[in-house]
């Protein structure tokens, strides 16, 4: 449990809300991407934002470029939308009910999911792909579409710091 002036957090539950999955794990990071996000939205390390400094928000943004090395995580669920520069929930580790997945590489479960072509979006990790954000957990999906579906996060950058 973290204590801080305004609030009492239990890691892997957003503030002022209950969680139904175990195992959750939720970094407080900061939107670099220039645009807004939602809870759902896949989200990459950003290496050249100023913020990039011990005992800062962790700084993400989007990508469009598939099996992105900097995967990190997905918009936790509960988060509403978050503006360019504002802080945000990312959910690292464990089960996510509700992320962005392009079904255009048709997907089974048991999977691994990685960063899409598509902003925002996961979709079906490329062969070889060790560093996938997770593993696609949900009923087969063969859509040119983005929907919301089941994955259990991997964390495959090893993110700790919680607030």
């Amino acid at each position: 449990m973290v204590q801080g002036s305004d609030f009492t957090h239990v890691p892997g539950v957003l503030p002022g809300t209950q969680n139904p999955y175990p195992g959750v794990l939720l970094v407080r990071c900061k939107n670099t991407s220039g645009g807004t996000i939602t809870a759902g939205d896949v989200m990459v390390h950003d290496p050249t934002a100023v913020e990039n400094v011990p005992g800062q928000l962790i700084p993400m943004t989007t990508t469009t470029s598939a099996d992105d090395r900097a995967g990190a995580g997905v918009v936790a669920v509960g988060e509403s939308t978050i503006p360019d520069d504002g802080e945000f929930w990312l959910q690292v580790a464990g089960l996510h009910p509700s992320v962005n997945i392009d079904g255009t590489a048709d997907l089974v479960n048991g999977d691994f999911v990685s960063s899409h072509t598509t902003a925002k979006a996961a979709a079906k990790a490329a062969a070889g792909n060790y560093q996938a954000l997770g593993r696609y957990v949900d009923a087969a999906y063969t859509s040119n579409s983005v929907a919301a579906k089941k994955v259990v996060l991997l964390n495959p950058l090893g993110l700790r710091r919680a607030y």
